[in-house]
């Protein structure tokens, strides 16, 4: 099976990095990755520059710091930073991502979270992810009412293949 997304088909990009791990070579897989599910891991903190990671941090402590000076309270700091560094969790702790035919599942700082097929009605593959909405036609509330994925251009059309296969239109 190869999926196109912009010119990259999912099977080249597969086969050219070796850095792709498919489900057997994630820390909890269970079983051979097969056509019917698919478990990646995403951690922006390991893939992305450190020149970003390290603005990220400088903003942090900047926005801490200023709040401490500010508000004249060390606590204040130390509460604004716990508050940021929860916001961006994101981004300093992995999400592990897999799709079966039961659904979606997410798992993010021992949180797990279980979305069923039947709660999607559509699917967008972008070059960072894939976008499952809860309404057939796009809407400004997309945001708050839909589900991203982030992952690797590969990884997005893997999955996008797998979510046509469940997803009611």
């Amino acid at each position: 099976m190869s999926v196109e997304v912009r010119g990259i088909r999912a099977r080249d990009v597969f086969e050219a990095q070796s850095p792709l791990r498919r489900q057997e070579e994630v820390h909890d897989g269970a079983g051979a990755s097969t056509e019917d599910e698919m478990v990646w891991t995403h951690h922006p903190l390991a893939t992305e520059p450190w020149r970003r990671t390290g603005l990220l941090v400088i903003c942090v402590l900047a926005w801490s710091g200023l709040a401490a000076w500010s508000l004249e309270s060390v606590g204040s700091g130390l509460v604004s930073l716990v508050v940021l560094a929860a916001a961006l969790s994101r981004y300093w702790a992995p999400t592990v991502v897999r799709l079966d035919a039961a659904g979606v599942r997410t798992r993010h700082l021992g949180w797990v979270r279980h979305y069923r097929w039947t709660e999607f009605r559509r699917v967008r593959c972008h070059r960072h992810g894939l976008f499952l909405g809860r309404t057939p036609r796009p809407s400004r509330m997309d945001a708050f009412r839909g589900l991203f994925l982030r992952g690797t251009t590969a990884e997005a059309a893997r999955a996008h293949a797998l979510a046509r296969r469940y997803v009611a239109f």
